[in-house]
């Protein structure tokens, strides 16, 4: 376990937090069955899109109302802390990955809960605090992915009004904070403190609790990137150095756009429905999520949900769902196929020993031992006075699931990857007296400490890789499996 002390901005946030109670509880909306118009026909199809666009109502209420609670639940746990501190206490699981224990009060819930968190024991802005707080505050405002840390630094010198009318007024009907396309309440708190800080007799002298994000770039193709040492792919996931910072995500999409018009052209009914509607965050979480393993159904119901923010009845948003996510998958295929081929050794590599009635077993660079947990499932019928159930459970003494197996390996692995990193990163931030907390690949810390955060992360991450991983990787599984045969390794590059 590792704790990490910190402490609820409810003094700061208080009145903020009324606000945003009112617009959880604007969340729960009731079915409008009035506006619903039923088909004098008698023909069958007229009933089930009426049903079909009732349980899409009723599904979005539940939703919100789940919203509601949740939200109205944090804010309780906020406000019964106050301005006390506590520690959030971790576990790793079988890949490594760190979870908090309390689940409901975390820096891994969504903006809401993040916006209200501080480190306890805060430290002197500096000499590049306030600069690193400027960044900070419009990341979280959104739009300015592709900027320069200058040109962000200088977006908010010139919003100083609105940002210090922000940080006064805190309204979010017509607060220029609640604006933002990212995450509008960390917008808020980052508001809060660059008013405060510049209101102070020396910023720089200024004391501040406030945490500052350090996010990793598609954080799954950077470890790709660098497993295969693929030089183009590490320019547009920001691992090579470069003028401004790579966005994949605007690559693809202008590869997936480029797609969709040669359909167009062709005819294509689909792709005519997506004409100028395809933007970069329409495919974002579906390249995110395309390397660690995501399917093709999942890539739909993400892009989905997407279409149906942007306009798009029912029935056209799951058409063009399904067809955004074929060109999805292509676009990401040729821009990393170094990547690719990597995550079909891995597969390939997985199904071998899966196929020797064995779960996959690797050791992560730290020497943290995983082993995939995934068998068949085990099959249970329990009679009751009313009926019998059929209940299914994994079970440890079941035979392994080599489909299980074989399609998760390169997500875990990865994922082993990534937690290896932040976890070198805090033990060298721990040496150096740095605060540190982190939501996987996004990293925190005080904005002073920033600076010599970044030097760290980047050093864990050349370290790790400093040697070939995936070669010690085969040498490995071939000691732990002597009967299995590997194919040979992808052929990496220059990097």
């Amino acid at each position: 376990m590792v704790c990490q002390a910190v402490s609820t901005v409810v003094k700061m946030l208080c009145s903020t937090m009324v606000f945003l109670a009112q617009c959880c509880i604007g969340l729960l909306t009731r079915i409008p069955i009035s506006t619903l118009k039923f088909s004098n026909s008698t023909q069958n199809v007229s009933w089930q899109a009426y049903y079909s666009q009732f349980n899409s109502l009723k599904k979005e209420e539940n939703e919100k109302y789940s919203i509601r609670c949740t939200q109205l639940y944090t804010l309780s746990l906020a406000n019964s802390m106050g301005d006390s501190p506590f520690w959030q206490c971790y576990n790793l699981d079988f890949r490594g990955r760190v979870y908090p224990v309390a689940p409901h009060f975390n820096q891994m819930l969504g903006d809401p809960a993040r916006g209200m968190l501080m480190f306890h024991e805060g430290a002197p802005l500096g000499k590049d605090g306030l600069r690193w707080l400027k960044i900070h505050l419009v990341n979280k405002f959104g739009g300015m992915g592709k900027a320069t840390f200058e040109e962000k630094v200088e977006f908010a010198d010139n919003h100083l009004d609105q940002i210090m009318e922000s940080a006064d007024k805190m309204c979010p009907d017509n607060g220029w904070w609640s604006n933002s396309t990212e995450d509008p309440w960390q917008c808020l708190a980052a508001c809060i403190e660059v008013a405060a800080a510049l209101r102070s007799r020396d910023p720089s002298r200024y004391v501040t609790c406030l945490p500052v994000q350090v996010d990793g770039s598609c954080n799954g193709l950077q470890h790709y990137a660098a497993l295969g040492r693929d030089k183009p792919g590490a320019v547009k996931v920001s691992v090579s150095p470069a003028d401004r910072p790579g966005d994949v995500y605007s690559a693809v999409m202008e590869i997936v756009v480029s797609l969709q018009e040669a359909d167009c052209e062709a005819g294509n009914a689909t792709a005519l429905k997506l004409k100028n509607k395809i933007q970069r965050k329409t495919i974002k979480q579906t390249v995110m999520t395309q390397v660690y393993g995501v399917t093709h159904y999942g890539a739909r119901e993400q892009i989905r949900g997407k279409l149906k923010d942007q306009g798009l009845k029912e029935d056209e948003a799951l058409e063009c769902a399904s067809y955004l996510s074929k060109l999805t998958f292509q676009a990401v295929g040729k821009l990393f196929t170094q990547a690719q081929q990597i995550k079909e050794w891995l597969n390939n590599t997985a199904y071998k020993i899966a196929s020797l009635e064995k779960p996959v077993q690797w050791s992560t660079p730290l020497g943290l031992p995983c082993v995939q947990p995934y068998t068949k499932d085990k099959h249970y019928r329990t009679r009751t006075p009313l009926q019998s159930l059929n209940l299914n459970s994994p079970s440890p003494d079941m035979p392994v699931n080599r489909r299980k197996q074989k399609t998760a390996f390169p997500p875990n692995f990865i994922h082993s990857q990534d937690s290896t990193h932040m976890l070198m990163t805090a033990i060298q931030c721990f040496h150096s007296g740095i605060p540190f907390a982190a939501v996987h690949d996004s990293f925190w810390t005080l904005p002073c400490h920033v600076n010599e955060m970044n030097k760290i992360l980047r050093e864990q991450f050349v370290l790790m890789y400093s040697f070939d991983v995936l070669k010690q990787l085969k040498e490995s599984l071939e000691a732990t499996y002597p009967d299995l045969q590997l194919s040979s390794l992808p052929s990496g590059g220059k990097l």
